[in-house]
């Protein structure tokens, strides 16, 4: 039986939760949009015909659509232009994720009442169908809520409202909504080509298989396992014999993950093959990311390549495919607990980290 060979990449991430971000402003009638564009956005068509650039468009046009839903206060005046000069505290938005691929606009209304009379307003008349998910306090920042806004333009609207040097109020609108990255056709896993799945995990904290350099994040041919001599690759290590390290928890993995588990079933190879084409490709800006645990999963595709998974911290998804001429792979990593869980349950094992 062919084997896993450890998933050895070091732990790092940082949190990138409302960082401010520079945009780029364009006028365009109602409001103003920026959007940042992903570096793979193009117009080579996915498998449904779809583009990164048609996503991304459709996208914006979304986000222009919110700003129309808003229902501003009695009295208040719509502005076709950036107030000159601005607030301080409306000159970005007061919350941002920094997604690469989010479409974003930005409304202007000069408002009769106070900042809070209007704010409390706006939350007793949300926009049509949407809901109030958030606010801010002044005591960070300026006062502003958040609307969650349902279909046909899934995305947020985030108010805020501020005085200018004159004393008049300011709302500032902030429409947002995320777009999908096409994967072209030629970088889906052909399903032919994958005869086994074997899936297994190992915890960096109880292993000695850490690399002493990031080389390992780059997976370079001394990596990639040589095909016809698969079967006699490194095993997982034993757990048992891996020594402890006192800022992990001592609870061992489930014995289910530490063991390799292998399927030649063509309805589970199929289903996780299906699950890897269905990955999005990765998106630039920040991302929040939680603690890495150094809990990481190897999934070898027999006969064609294997993916190693870090389902902690920010994540990571890597393909590498055996055959020479075809290059590595990345995904988003934020779907890689997703990943790991809907894979382990194929095999029927819930997978605890």
């Amino acid at each position: 039986m062919s084997s896993l060979r450890t998933a050895r990449r070091a732990a790092r991430g940082w949190i990138g939760i409302a960082l401010a971000a520079m945009v780029m402003v364009v006028a365009a009638g109602f409001g103003a949009h920026a959007a940042t564009a992903h570096n793979d956005a193009g117009t080579k068509p996915g498998a449904d015909g779809s583009t990164s650039s048609s996503n991304q468009a459709a996208a914006q046009a979304a986000a222009d659509r919110i700003l129309t839903t808003f229902q501003a206060p009695p009295g208040s005046r719509r502005t076709a232009e950036r107030p000159d000069p601005v607030p301080a505290d409306l000159a970005g938005p007061p919350v941002q994720e920094m997604d690469g691929t989010q479409a974003r606009a930005v409304g202007w209304y000069s408002a009769a009442t106070t900042p809070a009379e209007a704010l409390s307003w706006v939350a007793a008349h949300p926009p049509s169908g949407a809901e109030l998910t958030g606010r801010g306090s002044a005591s960070v920042g300026p006062d502003f809520l958040i609307f969650t806004c349902p279909a046909p333009s899934p995305g947020s609207l985030t108010v805020t409202t501020a005085s200018d040097a004159q004393g008049r109020t300011v709302i500032r609108l902030d429409a947002a909504v995320d777009w999908t990255p096409v994967r072209s056709p030629d970088s889906l896993v052909p399903a032919k080509a994958v005869t086994a799945v074997e899936v297994g995990t190992v915890d960096l904290a109880r292993s000695d298989q850490s690399d002493q350099s990031d080389q390992s994040d780059q997976s370079d041919q001394s990596d990639q396992p040589d095909q016809a001599k698969l079967p006699n690759q490194s095993k997982l290590p034993d757990q048992s014999k891996l020594p402890a390290q006192p800022a992990r928890s001592a609870r061992p993995l489930p014995e289910a993950e530490t063991r390799t588990l292998r399927s030649t079933d063509p309805t589970l190879v199929g289903k996780v093959v299906g699950l890897i084409n269905a990955l999005p490709v990765p998106t630039t800006g920040l991302h929040s990311c939680p603690m890495d645990t150094g809990t990481r999963v190897t999934i070898l595709l027999v006969g064609y390549g294997k993916l190693d998974v870090n389902p902690a911290g920010c994540g990571r998804i890597h393909l590498t495919p055996f055959a020479a001429g075809q290059h590595p792979q990345d995904f988003d990593g934020r779907q890689s607990r997703a990943l790991v869980d809907q894979v382990y349950a194929l095999f029927g094992v819930t997978w605890q980290p």
